[in-house]
């Protein structure tokens, strides 16, 4: 890492099993002690993991970067509690879904992983926000690797939505399985890579039978409905209507590979 020589990280404990967090712990020490930098690992409950990384941050020996191991959820946590504050995160993908990590352009074998990390940049990227939730990756919709495993979001209810922007957009007849919002300007090839980090604009896609798409900073769903079940980074999440959707320029401060 450029001027970095000491880091945390931490390990969700939800992405690792009981018998294999030792070994976890004792393998990233040595990647990162093999690439001459000071690892300090510890294995965390993930409710407790903003928390962990404030007083990480806020304490006298304060680390370069503090790096969450996990999957997309655990990013989710981080994000939401440090997205406008100076720490440095990086992303150490260990967990089922990885999707924020192949953003960033880490891979998810670990020895890579803590090689790009080590050799990485602080960049300053978007985040999204729903209700005041911090998202990273999308709002609605499933992410197409996670769709096997949410069986239970295809049999919810889906009520009718309007969709609107301060710049006149308006959208009428939606359902709420029709509006996915994603982080920043998305190439639509199979595995949906985000292109920019940093544009400042959310990326909406709706499927109501046109496959249309608008470029938006902000936007509103509203609804008869008092609240909506959709997904927060492919997390099942209940929201009070109406949904006020906003993009956050450059709130995000994370270890990346030089592009």
């Amino acid at each position: 890492m450029v001027g970095t020589s000491r880091i945390v990280v931490l390990i969700n404990r939800s992405s690792v099993t009981s018998m294999s967090a030792l070994s976890h712990v004792s393998d990233i020490e040595s990647a990162f002690g093999a690439a001459g930098v000071q690892a300090s690992v510890d294995v965390v409950d993930p409710r407790e993991l903003p928390a962990t990384i404030g007083l990480w941050w806020a304490g006298q020996d304060r680390p370069d970067a503090v790096v969450v191991a996990g999957g997309d959820r655990t990013v989710n946590r981080a994000a939401g509690a440090i997205a406008g504050t100076d720490v440095v995160m990086g992303v150490l993908p260990i967990g089922t879904f990885n999707r924020f990590a192949q953003d960033l352009g880490i891979p998810t074998d670990l020895e890579r992983a803590v090689g790009t990390l080590t050799s990485a940049r602080v960049e300053t990227v978007d985040v999204g926000e729903v209700n005041g939730l911090v998202f990273v990756n999308q709002v609605g919709g499933t992410l197409p690797d996670v769709a096997p495993r949410l069986e239970s979001v295809r049999r919810w209810p889906v009520p009718p939505v309007v969709l609107s922007a301060p710049g006149g957009v308006v959208r009428r007849g939606l359902r709420a399985s029709d509006v996915v919002v994603r982080c920043g300007r998305h190439r639509f090839t199979p595995d949906r890579i985000r292109a920019e980090l940093s544009c400042g604009l959310l990326d909406v896609s709706v499927s109501d039978g046109d496959d249309g798409r608008i470029e938006l900073s902000e936007l509103t769903l509203s609804s008869s409905a008092r609240s909506l079940r959709l997904t927060v980074d492919g997390m099942p999440t209940r929201l009070s209507t109406p949904l006020r959707i906003r993009i956050r320029p450059r709130s995000l401060r994370v270890l990346a590979p030089s592009r």
